[in-house]
């Protein structure tokens, strides 16, 4: 994901870094090893170092484990026979974990664990961490990919856990009712990156305006409110930019011929994909998922000094003077032309300058003073008793 790239990134030049990647199931290894997936198989067979050192853009080293494959367990409906396959896989990728632990020479690491209970249930404690923490970005409970598990699986964990960082407000609220140790560091921006594509206005002599959309193609987007606006502002120009999770999704924008579906990009490419908008949208369904969301993009866009119009979806209140927001389907299309039309110079200049203190750079200094409050109670805890 990319925040955890982030994060690790500007960690690293402080810290040294242990990135554990995506556990990938035996499936996805034969899949792989056919063409018919793209994934590190020869790495999780262990026919190519599972270890290896990577230099970021950032300017720092990480070090990247690919873990052994291990057996796909979400589709196990009894949860007694789902905690013994994943007592068994979790001990498989803990032993690659502590062996790459020992390599490294780490001692008493500080352990966080982005979005995976699953694998921090059975881990927790088994690799001599000075600290475990749950880094939590999303509400479980409403994740369809993990829908059978995943809430009780994290209940379990977050009372496993030192200490919780969330991303949003509503996350906060939610578990800290779990694990009274939560903190609130929310997502960022990488502002230098996003403020090459910053432009004082587009150039007059740009007929055809440009919506944008930094994201995936998938259940986040209310596909509905889309279509609408495709079909009621057809002089402007719709580009998004992003993987395609859903491919029905996607086959329905493909119709109209004002949108234009470019896939995933690189980082590096992303500046000149913003430098092309006339005004970024966030056009987000509004449900149990969404509610939970602080969405990267909006200061990305706001980096590249772009208009912003957004749904509805969650508790944005810090945004309020700086981006618009809609209330229905019709109200998303006035503002979005609203907004277009009356932007100026100075206004894309106010959006850059409320962008750059959310930077990461920012963020992972709080995430650094938690990290140490949490490491100062647990020794104070163990000082008492």
């Amino acid at each position: 994901m990319k925040t955890i790239v982030q994060i690790m990134s500007l960690l690293a030049k402080r810290h040294r870094v242990l990135y554990v990647d995506y556990t990938f199931t035996w499936k996805d290894a034969l899949m792989a090893a056919v063409g018919k997936q793209k994934a590190p198989w020869q790495r999780m067979l262990g026919f190519t170092p599972r270890l290896r050192k990577i230099h970021t853009r950032f300017g720092s080293e990480v070090h990247v484990l690919t873990p052994p494959p291990v057996m796909p367990a979400n589709w196990i409906t009894s949860p007694g026979l789902y905690k013994a396959v994943m007592a068994q896989e979790g001990k498989k990728v803990g032993e690659s974990v502590r062996g790459a632990i020992h390599d490294l020479g780490f001692n008493n690491p500080i352990v966080i664990n982005a979005f995976s209970p699953f694998f921090g249930v059975p881990m927790a404690g088994k690799l001599d961490e000075s600290l475990l923490v749950y880094y939590c970005y999303d509400e479980i409970s409403a994740a369809q990919w993990c829908g059978r598990h995943g809430a009780w699986q994290e209940e379990i964990f977050m009372k496993q856990a030192d200490g919780v960082i969330t991303t949003s407000d509503a996350l906060l609220a939610a578990k800290r009712k779990l694990n009274p140790a939560a903190y609130l560091v929310k997502n960022g921006v990488d502002y230098n990156l996003f403020h090459q594509g910053f432009r004082e206005l587009p150039p007059a002599k740009e007929k055809q305006k440009v919506i944008g959309y930094l994201g995936s193609v998938d259940d986040r987007i209310d596909a509905d409110l889309l279509a609408y606006c495709f079909e009621q502002m057809p002089e402007y120009k719709f580009v998004i930019t992003g993987r395609i999770v859903s491919q029905a999704m996607a086959d329905r924008f493909r119709k109209y011929a004002n949108v234009e579906l470019r896939g995933a990009r690189q980082p590096e490419q992303l500046p000149a994909e913003v430098a092309g908008f006339h005004a970024g949208m966030i056009p987000f369904a509004c449900n149990s998922f969404t509610r939970n969301i602080y969405p990267l993009k909006i200061n990305e866009y706001l980096a590249a000094g772009l208009p912003v119009v957004m749904t509805d979806f969650a508790d944005l209140n810090e945004f309020s003077a700086i981006a618009a927001v809609a209330a229905s389907k019709e109200d998303f299309v006035r503002k979005l032309q609203q907004e277009v039309e009356a932007d100026t110079p100075e206004k894309r200049k106010q959006r850059a300058g409320f962008a750059i203190q959310n930077s990461w750079e920012s963020r992972v200094e709080t995430l650094e003073e938690v990290l140490q409050d949490l490491l100062e109670q647990k020794t104070a805890k163990a000082a008492v008793y």
